[in-house]
């Protein structure tokens, strides 16, 4: 995000992502989908890519730090079992535990990585849609996207998140990018 605007850069990922799903898709013969699952699909795609990557990429456009970044997304496990929770979803202590467990692991990886803490509200703001909504796609996919060929769920996937990002990219940033 140092060189480019952080939608532009999410634009460039997801539309490169989608074209070499889509191929494999192609190349592969998988069936497309019918309305129901390519909406799914749609669905995942805005919370999981567009939203999430997003939400981080513009928190750090906003001077949220890559250790701070990586830590709202390394909990992402956490905030995921705290909604199935919420959605009626039983977990036993043993899987709390390892959640823990796993939550301690990401801070002692990224300790001493954090950097100045800056970004202010906005920030920290974008950080928590990108945690929340990526917490949310999983759930979403976990329940309602599952039977869609991979490649072309993915193709779907990306080329919803690629037109979400677009106008955030072209009227916000002019698709600032400088090459390096």
């Amino acid at each position: 995000v140092q060189h480019g605007g952080p939608f532009t850069l999410a634009l460039l990922r997801f539309a490169l992502a989608a074209a070499v799903f889509g191929a494999l898709a192609v190349a592969a013969r998988a069936g497309w989908p019918g309305w129901r699952a390519f909406r799914h699909s749609a669905v995942v795609g805005l919370l999981s890519l567009a939203l999430s990557f997003g939400g981080v990429y513009g928190g750090m456009h906003f001077g949220v730090s890559a250790g701070i970044s990586a830590l709202f997304i390394g909990a992402m496990p956490l905030a995921t079992a705290l909604f199935a929770s919420l959605a009626g979803e039983r977990l036993g202590r043993a899987q709390w535990f390892g959640l823990a467990l796993g939550f301690l692991g990401v801070l002692l990886v990224l300790e001493g990585r954090f950097g100045i803490p800056g970004g202010g509200a906005v920030g920290y703001l974008c950080s928590l849609v990108g945690l929340v909504a990526l917490s949310l796609g999983t759930l979403y996919q976990k329940r309602h996207s599952t039977a869609i060929d991979l490649r072309v769920g993915l193709a779907v996937q990306h080329a919803v998140a690629a037109a979400a990002i677009l106008p955030l990219a072209w009227w916000g940033e002019h698709f600032r990018a400088d090459g390096s």
